[in-house]
Order: C-alpha cells, then sequence, then structure tokens
C-alpha cells in the first residue's frame, strides 16, 4: 500500500491544517469564511480547479453552539 506524504504538500501551501477550536471560535465569527474565500482566491490565481474543504462539526456540541 502506498502511503500519501503530506509533508510536500504542506511544504508547497497545498495543505493546509487549521485546529478546528481555534477555526470555529476565535474571536472573529466569520474568520473560517474568510479563510474558505482567500483559499478560494488563491486557488483561481493558481489556475487549479478548486478547494477541498473537510470541518469537524462535533466541536460546536462541546461548546453548546448551533
Amino acid at each position: 500500500m502506498k502511503y500519501l506524504d503530506e509533508r510536500n504538500y504542506r511544504d508547497n501551501g497545498t495543505l493546509l491544517i487549521v485546529d478546528a477550536q481555534q477555526g470555529y471560535q476565535d474571536s472573529d465569527i466569520n474568520g473560517m469564511w474568510k479563510f474558505a474565500i482567500s483559499l478560494l482566491s488563491h486557488a483561481k490565481k493558481e489556475g487549479r480547479q478548486g478547494v477541498t474543504w473537510l470541518g469537524d462539526a462535533g466541536l460546536f456540541f462541546s461548546f453548546e453552539k448551533i
């Protein structure tokens, strides 16, 4: 089985990992939305097809937020 070497993707800026607690619970409630828009803008400038976003909404239950 071949494994993905994520270091290469992190180094070239095509893989970004954000801690969910920091991303969703920061003082700016639109922070992750703004981050997503900036990723789309960056991808467009590089001629890429799009962006894949994976998020874990389970954190909202930890903080009793909807």
